[in-house]
């Protein structure tokens, strides 16, 4: 999944992201089994690695705690 734009259509994809919108789509990706996430310091300023490692790490919890 390309992480450059997550949820946000064409002429606002320079404004802020919608969280909330991209972290269903992570949901949906992680559901289907989507391993691999493309993203950039570039992307929205940083902000796509900021809202994509907050998405991520409700899922990595989740892995540690069934790994005990």
């Amino acid at each position: 999944m390309a992480a450059l734009y997550h949820s946000r259509p064409a002429p606002a994809r320079a404004g802020p992201i919608d969280e909330p919108g991209a972290r269903a789509i992570l949901d949906r990706c992680m559901a289907a089994g989507v391993n691999y996430y493309d993203t950039a310091y570039i992307y929205h300023g940083g902000n796509s690695e900021r809202v994509l490692g907050r998405a991520l790490a409700r899922y990595l919890a989740e892995m540690a705690a069934r790994l005990g």
